[in-house]
């Protein structure tokens, strides 16, 4: 797989929806949605409601200051990789598999501040609220419901590991993998990405910020950095990925920050 070749955004940060992509994401929204809402939407009230719900998704990735690499371009090439794992699956991707993970991809950081330990579970908390509100009404309390399981998935960004279920969820995995495949890229586009972390975390000193990037990426090299073989996870993807996290790591001991910009923060 040409990791590069999923997406012509590889390179590029920005903060604002051409009407184009709105319209592409206004379909993916609202075909995910059919899918799981417990009746179609037929009012006006119900079709502003999902709409603002939306709007605010973007706003979040598009407007908020604190968000470099986590904007609508990760968006974007989440999306692109998980498009790519489902038409590979065939008939093993259901409507209501599609569904889960793209709407898993709206919500995984849509509420995202790098000084909080709770991304995750907050953005998981947004989905149910989301489903609990008057005019969605999507259920999201039994385990095995397609609204419980967009739950699981968001959770599941936060370590980027899977939960022990039998039978396994065959789409998790893709979708966590896809949430990782920036890791994957050529090691220009991957230094792009690691300079645009640093800038989510500039406010952490730079030495300090060195070592712990560097004790977190080794964490990830203990074992496969990818689930399975869509999303990102292709045995060609395994062994980039693995090169790129051990080239930074080697960058962050000698204290030089790939793709690092100014506005840093400081020792």
């Amino acid at each position: 797989m040409d990791s590069d070749a999923i997406n012509p955004l590889t390179n590029v940060q920005f903060h604002s929806v051409s009407p184009s992509q709105l319209k592409s994401l206004k379909a993916r929204w609202h075909t995910s949605l059919l899918y799981l809402l417990p009746s179609p939407p037929t009012s006006v009230l119900t079709w502003f409601s999902l709409n603002s719900w939306l709007e605010n998704i973007l706003n979040r990735h598009t407007k908020e200051e604190q968000r470099h690499y986590h904007t609508l371009n990760h968006l974007m090439e989440v999306f692109a990789l998980l498009d790519e794992a489902m038409d590979t699956g065939g008939d093993n991707c259901s409507n209501i598999d599609a569904a889960v993970c793209n709407l898993s991809t709206f919500f995984h950081d849509s509420i995202y501040d790098p000084l909080s330990p709770s991304n995750e579970e907050d953005s998981a908390d947004l989905w149910l609220s989301f489903c609990s509100s008057p005019t969605v009404g999507i259920p999201s309390e039994s385990p095995s419901s397609p609204g419980r399981l967009v739950f699981e998935y968001v959770m599941a960004t936060k370590h980027h590991s899977l939960p022990t279920k039998t039978p396994p969820d065959p789409w998790m995995g893709t979708f966590v993998d896809a949430d990782l495949g920036v890791l994957a890229k050529v090691p220009s586009a991957y230094d792009n990405y690691a300079g645009l972390i640093r800038l989510e975390y500039s406010h952490i000193p730079r030495h300090t910020y060195c070592v712990k990037r560097a004790e977190v990426l080794t964490s990830i090299l203990e074992g496969r950095v990818y689930e399975t073989k869509g999303g990102g996870g292709d045995e060609e993807g395994e062994v980039r990925a693995k090169g790129n996290l051990r080239r930074e790591i080697e960058k962050l001991k000698e204290g030089i920050i790939p793709g690092e910009r100014g506005g840093g923060g400081g020792d």
